[in-house]
């Protein structure tokens, strides 16, 4: 995987970024289920275990569940924290 630094801030991320608008199970206001807490712990592990440490969130993604489910994951796991960085999405009006 290459990586990119990002001098300013002395970290190193990937190029590629994982996407999370699909986390979180369906786009409406139900909770989240077991199964949309499991998938996004796969698809971090299965992210980071190739390098990619970059991961795009934005509050619009899934009403926000996607980034619910995202901090299920890291509060279960939290050795996680240390080894992923957050591209975040804004709107400003």
């Amino acid at each position: 995987m290459s990586i990119m630094p990002m001098e300013q801030h002395k970290i190193t991320n990937s190029r590629l970024t994982l996407g999370c608008m699909w986390l979180g199970g369906a786009w409406n206001r139900s909770p989240l289920t077991n199964e949309d807490i499991l998938t996004a712990e796969k698809a971090i592990d299965a992210a980071l275990s190739i390098g990619i440490n970059m991961f795009d969130h934005a509050d619009i993604y899934k009403i926000g569940k996607a980034e619910e489910v995202f901090g299920r994951v890291l509060k279960e796991r939290p050795s996680l924290r240390s080894k992923w960085y957050c591209k975040q999405n804004a709107d400003y009006d």
